[in-house]
């Protein structure tokens, strides 16, 4: 790599240099040129001209030489063989059979290879499981237990399958419901190949289990493991006795949680940590000293975020509704303000500026918790942010689906909460040392799934709500909650 840092460095060197010069070259062409047609002298005027033209081919030549060496020493390919080569082809002489039979092989190549991809990226959905899904963007009323659920009977390299044992409702599940992220869902289905239709669409975006089959690349987890993970609300849920996921969203689950504890936490965790801490250590105590407003402390997230404050060091502050005064009042906060969501601006003028403010309800509060930050202080949020997109009409979902099918091939896009293996690690080593303890407010059979998302749709629970599965057996390793 260094070599490829010199090689670079002397050519731009070089080339700066040629281009430097080139442009008092010009300059003196251009008046000896004007100087020359006044005396009438057309030899002169085309000795000048190649001369010019010489100089400016040497340049050419020398920024070719550059691109080459770069590219030779980056990929080991020989550039200039390479051309040769093709510069050979294209000048030789096509006679008519052979350029028949050239574009033949060259059609029936390309169908080939499009066939064997396609088979090779095929999805099979033999498994048929239960599955607490929506079946429609119509609210709580297109919610129903789905019995012959889709999954897929084998997953891909870096895929694994797990067996759910527990699973949650979060708030974003119940926007969902309404359409919430609808058009990003359309196109990331058929990007990440989830399905021909989106419906019907599983619910739930926590879950914890035991590892039923892994993809052959997937060297960090056996079949057989406990395991914990989340998915991304564009995603199919988690509430379904299998799931297929991606294995980087799956990590071991903290021995000290039975599965109905685990499947509280990841996230909820994951949107807690990234508002509290960002990409901060925690053992830093990045938040010594200052004062921070939890709003919403009883919310699914807002018991982690207030957990993760006071780690932080913190001096905590929360605001919550009077029926969880009692359990959130055990979280060692400094100060706890008794009130609904709604009532968040009577704070405005009657305490002392805070140095972070996070909102933890689904209502975007963000100007009232502005005006509660001092001058230096910051807002954050541990809900999903609303989507522009979710409101387009027929013409700008056309112009968003070209774009993206385009922008998709060099960058992905950033949507909201990602699971992370290494962030599910943190959460099971806190877990694990007594530093966070999950809230659970209730736990529902898997029958009585759909009584859970009702519940979990009232203002008045704290924490999650968990959905216990009792499982037909999918692997040999069978344990009770």
């Amino acid at each position: 790599m260094e070599g490829v840092r010199n090689v670079i460095g002397d050519s731009v060197k070089d080339l700066q240099l040629h281009w430097n010069s080139s442009y008092w070259w010009r300059s003196q062409v251009n008046n000896m040129t004007a100087h020359i047609r006044e005396m009438r002298c057309p030899d002169a005027v085309k000795y000048l001209h190649a001369e010019t033209l010489r100089y400016f081919l040497q340049i050419k030549s020398r920024v070719r030489d550059v691109t080459f060496s770069y590219i030779e020493q980056i990929t080991g390919v020989d550039v200039s063989e390479s051309i040769s080569r093709i510069d050979f082809l294209l000048r030789s002489k096509f006679t008519h059979p052979n350029l028949v039979c050239f574009l033949a092989g060259a059609s029936i190549g390309v169908l080939l290879g499009f066939l064997i991809a396609f088979r090779m990226n095929q999805i099979e959905f033999r498994n048929r499981v239960r599955s607490l899904g929506c079946i429609a963007y119509s609210g709580l009323k297109g919610v129903a237990l789905i019995d012959d659920f889709p999954v897929r009977s084998k997953c891909r390299k870096y895929e694994v399958i797990v067996q759910v044992r527990a699973a949650s409702v979060d708030p974003v599940d119940l926007r969902i419901t309404h359409g919430y992220g609808r058009l990003w869902r359309n196109f990331l289905f058929k990007k990440w190949m989830l399905g021909k239709k989106v419906f019907p669409l599983s619910l739930g975006r926590d879950f914890s289990g035991v590892i039923a089959e892994i993809g052959s690349g997937v060297r960090d987890l056996e079949v057989g493991e406990h395991v914990w993970g989340a998915t991304p609300f564009w995603y199919q849920g988690c509430l379904a006795e299998l799931i297929c996921v991606p294995e980087q969203w799956v990590g071991r689950k903290p021995k000290t949680l039975g599965h109905e504890g685990a499947a509280a936490v990841p996230y909820s965790g994951i949107q807690s940590w990234e508002a509290i801490l960002g990409r901060r250590l925690l053992e830093e105590k990045p938040l010594k000293g200052k004062r921070v407003l939890v709003h919403g402390g009883s919310t699914p997230s807002g018991c982690l975020t207030v957990q993760l404050a006071v780690l932080a060091g913190a001096e905590v502050t929360i605001t919550v509704p009077s029926h969880a005064v009692d359990v959130i009042s055990q979280l060692e906060v400094d100060q706890v303000f008794v009130m609904q969501d709604t009532a968040l601006f009577k704070l405005i003028g009657v305490v002392e500026g805070f140095h972070v403010v996070i909102n933890c309800y689904e209502t975007d509060y963000s100007d009232v918790c502005q005006q509660l930050c001092t001058k230096d202080g910051r807002v954050g949020s541990t809900t999903s942010k609303d989507l522009k997109s979710d409101g387009f009409g027929f013409i700008r979902k056309c112009i968003f689906n070209s774009w993206w099918r385009f922008f998709y091939l060099f960058m992905s896009p950033s949507l909201g909460p990602m699971p992370e293996r290494k962030l599910l690690d943190r959460w099971s080593e806190l877990i694990d040392s007594g530093k966070i303890q999950p809230v659970i407010d209730r736990a529902f059979p898997f029958h009585n799934a759909e009584a859970a998302i009702h519940f979990s749709s009232r203002s008045n629970a704290v924490g999650k709500t968990v959905v216990i599965m009792r499982n037909r057996i999918w692997v040999n390793h069978e344990e009770d909650l």
